[in-house]
């Protein structure tokens, strides 16, 4: 059994042109960097590690979180002859247009906000900004160890998701008045356009996605023609508004957890991960241990005739 991440272009140190000066030049340099040509990408290249190793009878089961969580789901759904099934962890696969409220996310980041025992546990007197610095510590600096925020570090390469959205990953967000501790605003296409052109010379596609990978009718696709997909989510992650939170089909499940976060399920075990977390864990592997087993039975009958 092997092991693989695959590392997705103009992203960390794939970068076309040579650089990441060139590659993030103008649109036209930019614009290879879809979902879609990532995903081409992927299926290059399994199909020649496999040749490299002499593995074609070799099952594939994919694992993502967040974007890579939708990647796996659509790549699934793409390229069913690549991969036998995806693990999809906290991926906004409904994300888009108004397949589901553009108030959700942060909605859900508010909610959280006040469980947050970070913030509520500060002696009577603390300062709001230093409650604030309280909370963002959780994210910002998890190990204590950091005395000031460079807020304007990138480690996670959020100017080439400035430019997907820009083009192709359009998810609309709002705050409403009633349930976020956010100021209230709608969204605004026109606005993002107007930055995106300013930035880019690019005009967003908010109905691609949908288009390319389904929509509103995304649901009843994967039940018509979908399999062995497990969408996971843990409620206090404000993405998972935006995914599947209820079984499709007896082989694309939901698996739910109250308590659990961003792509917890897929971060390393530790001795301190609460039961819930251990337990998901194990469905998680139980379902993918019968993809694994369906394959090579199939395979054997195959043989035996």
């Amino acid at each position: 059994m092997w092991g693989f991440g695959l590392q997705h272009r103009y992203y960390g140190e794939s970068m076309p042109y040579g650089s990441w000066e060139e590659a993030y030049k103008n649109a036209s340099t930019l614009a290879h960097l879809t979902a879609e040509q990532a995903l081409a990408d992927f299926a290059v290249l399994i199909t020649e590690l496999k040749r490299n190793l002499s593995a074609q009878a070799c099952p594939v089961v994919l694992f993502g979180g967040s974007y890579g969580g939708m990647l796996a789901a659509w790549m699934r759904l793409k390229y069913p002859h690549i991969a036998i099934g995806a693990l999809a962890s906290s991926a906004p696969v409904l994300q888009f247009e108004d397949i589901v409220p553009p108030e959700t996310f942060y909605d859900i980041v508010s909610n959280d906000f006040r469980v947050c025992k970070k913030i509520d546990n500060c002696p009577d007197g603390t300062s709001i900004i230093q409650r604030i610095f309280e909370g963002v510590s959780v994210y910002y600096n998890y190990t204590g160890k950091v005395n000031c925020f460079n807020l304007e570090d990138d480690p996670h390469g959020m100017n080439g998701w400035n430019w997907q959205a820009c083009t192709e990953m359009v998810m609309p967000t709002s705050s409403s008045k009633s349930a976020s501790m956010f100021p209230a605003y709608d969204y605004n296409y026109t606005s993002d356009e107007e930055w995106c052109w300013e930035n880019y010379r690019v005009k967003p596609r908010p109905t691609w996605i949908s288009t390319e990978f389904g929509g509103h009718g995304f649901k009843h696709a994967l039940k018509n023609f979908g399999s062995n997909i497990i969408f996971s989510n843990g409620l206090l992650d404000p993405w998972s508004g935006g995914s599947v939170l209820e079984d499709i089909s007896e082989t694309i499940v939901a698996l739910v957890t109250e308590k659990g976060a961003h792509h917890l399920d897929l971060r390393p075990a530790t001795a301190e991960d609460p039961d819930w977390l251990v337990e998901q864990r194990a469905a998680e592997a139980k379902l993918i241990q019968g993809w694994l087993d369906e394959y090579f039975e199939r395979k054997r009958r195959v043989f035996d005739m």
